[in-house]
């Protein structure tokens, strides 16, 4: 189903002659595309007699979802989620489902938060096919900085220093660097790109933020992965940057312009992703044999979660 747009078109209230309710990021009154999105959303569900809606991020549709009695799993992201909207979201799904690992979670997530969530660990759109299993480095010649579409004050204002630490080395930046005022010397500078994944198989060494997908990429290549994390509103980045240099499976900044390319190559660890591969099939095993009845998964849920459990056990060091 192709959703209608939800831009605003000059019919909803002014913002500020109205109440805001606090289990909601952005709730405007009276928006007509908005009115229009949420009856096609709901039509859909409904004529669809659809048993389990898998909602993406959105707490206003995880709260329309609910208000109209629509079973729905809810999609967790990394980082500090305590905000009510977060909250009221994660309390009103059926189920919460993660792509990283239980051990990236946030200090500060309540327990009932994460006895309520799968946690399928960082998962490729590669990690099903058993023939590409990435490929560790033995040197490091080819070097690959990838800016996502956020904010990256850290990652731009670390390229030259990168220039110069591997000066005469291949160096490809990937997405919007218009912001930079003087170019840099080295580095080759080719914008956005369809198959990033075809550049970092390439690559020896990654330079990159700690957004969610490309460091789930990053860490099933094997490729040696230097982390820049920036600000998020949820401190995301900041969390998961400092996990993945305890477990020696990222590099900072620093790291990268002190160390040799041998202790670079050595002083590091590796990602199994063989825990996510086990827990997509068993998750998906789970949803088949249930016929996705939200009874049967919620009375089987215990049962699910406690086998997730055991194979975070049995391959403990798989991070570590």
């Amino acid at each position: 189903m192709k959703l209608a747009k939800e831009d605003p078109d000059g019919t909803e209230l002014p913002i500020d002659s109205v109440g805001f309710p606090d289990y909601l990021h952005y709730s405007p009154v009276g928006q007509h595309s908005i009115q229009r999105r949420s009856l096609q959303l709901l039509t859909g569900l409904v004529n669809g007699r659809c048993n389990l809606f898998f909602i993406d991020v959105s707490v206003e549709v995880a709260a329309l979802a609910r208000a109209s009695s629509i079973p729905y799993a809810y999609i967790k992201l990394p980082g500090l989620r305590n905000d009510n909207p977060h909250l009221q979201a994660l309390k009103g799904s059926i189920f919460n489902l993660a792509y990283y690992p239980e051990a990236f979670e946030h200090p500060s997530t309540p327990k009932w938060m994460k006895d309520k969530t799968l946690y399928l660990d960082y998962f490729s759109r590669f990690s099903l096919d058993q023939n590409n299993t990435g490929n560790t480095p033995t040197t490091i010649r080819k070097i690959l900085v990838i800016r996502g579409k956020g904010e990256a004050s850290k990652l731009l204002k670390s390229l030259p220093d990168i220039g110069k630490r591997f000066e005469g080395l291949e160096i490809k930046a990937l997405g919007d660097f218009s912001e930079l005022e003087t170019s840099i010397s080295g580095i080759h500078f080719l914008g956005y790109q369809s198959k990033v994944s075809a550049f970092i198989n390439e690559a020896d060494l990654v330079i990159s933020s700690a957004g969610l997908n490309l460091t789930s990429e990053i860490l099933y290549s094997k490729k040696i992965f230097c982390c820049i994390p920036e600000k998020r509103p949820f401190h995301e980045q900041e969390h998961t940057a400092s996990v993945l240099y305890n477990h020696r499976l990222a590099y900072n900044i620093t790291d990268i312009l002190l160390l040799s390319n041998e202790e670079l190559i050595q002083d590091r660890e590796t990602y199994d992703h063989t825990t996510s591969l086990k827990k997509m099939q068993l998750f998906l095993s789970w949803l088949e044999t249930s016929g996705f009845d939200t009874k049967k998964l919620v009375t089987s849920f215990k049962v699910i979660k406690e086998k997730f459990i055991k194979i975070d056990k049995n391959f403990a060091t798989s991070i570590s």
